[in-house]
């Protein structure tokens, strides 16, 4: 179980030194990663490379993977950051990935301009690379977008704005201008419209944009948490029962991160605490959020706290939103069980990976019956079966 794993139908591209070096990036999955997939309830990540964004091992993330999504096909799905504490969204799709781990890596994460000088002359030397990279990755092999970016005078010396009192705006606008460089889908644009407005006014709206796509969990974290400050009760309610609906492992720690959010060990709190303003306000809401099959689990995981809560009620949640004919929602709280399943006893749940096999090969929801499947073999490995 050492050998590199690629579940992709597509060869492996190739990846040379200098290149996996400058992006942080290795190709292919380990059995090391398969069996972290089985222990933190990843089955629903589709792992593809391993790398760490330049950070130590156990801080943040170590590998990337595809969000296998219900409808579509793998090439269109958006790319995650995973580690021990979740996962959460990295870019749109493959097509983005080269860009964006260039951005991240050289340019947003740039503490001074000789990084940012760094940067032109190490893309200059790998451009090559990166274009055959990036068409592997079903780009268009121009990055063209990202050349013009990483040469731009304008958006390097937009980064340390001068004192004053636009210089907070001007900073935000600094790194709209810079992520929207590199995406120009319009699910992006409209979550780069959503964190502008929640950082130049310091308050998310509701409701928020219809078309955030892939972005959509993470705005409603930091919509519900931006509300809260900005002590707004009915839109921080709204927020709070959007996001206790969500997949608790993905994007869970976007509440208080501008562009670049890592997973972190203060998601499980940040996720508890729309549950426990529910529970406080169960006697304002409505009848109708009382009697949806997600409101158990909710005021379990309130009463409990993030610390103690075992995710069984999510568990139970999964089947009767199966069997209302809602399977989208059965398999996000079947994650949601998983994760907090886990933090209470690291390990392999085989009855929900079981379930959401189930669930899958019944909704016809091929890709992700065989990573659940090649999950479970390794989970299985693991504990001797």
């Amino acid at each position: 179980m050492d050998e590199i794993l690629w579940r992709l139908e597509t060869p492996m591209p190739d990846l040379d030194g200098p290149t996996s070096n400058a992006l942080d990036l290795e190709l292919g999955l380990t059995a090391r990663e398969v069996k972290q997939q089985a222990s933190y309830g990843m089955w629903w990540v589709l792992g593809f490379a391993r790398g760490r964004l330049g950070f130590p091992r156990g801080w943040a993330g170590d590998w990337f993977g595809l969000r296998i999504m219900q409808e579509g096909v793998l090439e269109d799905s958006p790319v995650l950051f995973v580690g021990p504490e979740g996962a959460n969204t990295f870019c749109s799709s493959q097509r983005t990935l080269v860009s964006t781990l260039w951005l991240v890596r050289w340019l947003a994460l740039a503490p001074s301009d000789s990084d940012w000088s760094d940067a032109r002359s190490t893309l200059q030397a790998l451009l090559p690379s990166l274009r055959r990279l990036d068409v592997a990755f079903h780009g268009d092999g121009s990055l063209a977008r990202l050349y013009e970016a990483t040469f731009s005078d304008v958006l390097r010396d937009s980064r340390d704005p001068p004192d004053g009192p636009t210089r907070h705006a001007r900073w935000c606008e600094a790194r709209r201008r810079l992520f929207s460089a590199i995406d120009e889908s319009p699910e992006h644009d409209a979550w780069m419209t959503f964190m502008h407005c929640s950082l130049l006014e310091e308050v998310a709206p509701w409701p928020p944009p219809q078309n955030l796509g892939p972005w959509r969990e993470g705005c409603l974290l930091r919509g519900f948490f931006d509300n809260r400050n900005n002590e707004r009760e009915q839109e921080e309610t709204l927020f709070a029962w959007d996001t206790v609906r969500s997949p608790a492992a993905l994007d869970g720690s976007c509440a208080f991160h501008d562009y670049v959010a890592l997973p972190s060990t203060s998601t499980a709190s940040s996720l508890w605490i729309p549950a426990e303003v529910l529970s406080n306000r169960s006697r304002q809401v409505s009848p109708e959020w009382k009697s949806d099959p997600w409101w158990e689990p909710t005021m379990a995981l309130a009463q409990a706290g993030f610390r103690k809560y075992d995710g069984k009620a999510h568990f139970e949640a999964a089947r009767r939103l199966d069997e209302a004919g809602r399977p989208v929602d059965a398999l996000n709280a079947l994650i949601s069980a998983n994760y907090w399943m886990v933090r209470r006893k690291p390990g392999p749940r085989f009855e929900v990976m079981a379930y959401a096999l189930d669930l899958a090969r019944c909704n016809g929801w091929e890709p992700l019956a065989c990573n659940i499947e090649v999950v479970l073999h390794a989970a299985r490995q693991m504990a001797g079966k």
